[in-house]
């Protein structure tokens, strides 16, 4: 039981959504963008099931920086 497709493909939506924010919403000030991005991205829907030690984990976390 690997959780690397899990991981990576919940990487891949996070970062495309977050470019969608930031394309469509680009000129929005600072504390709207990031509530769009709280309420809209971060939605890691059975990441609690991951195993942390997967280095693919590290991937999601950097792209939340």
């Amino acid at each position: 039981m690997d959780d690397q497709y899990d991981i990576v493909r919940c990487h891949d939506s996070l970062v495309r959504q977050i470019n969608n924010i930031l394309c469509f919403f680009g000129k929005l000030d600072s504390i709207t963008k990031l509530r769009l991005l709280m309420s809209y991205c971060f939605s890691l829907y059975g990441s609690v099931l991951w195993n942390v030690c997967n280095g693919y984990v590290e991937r999601v976390c950097r792209a939340t920086v």
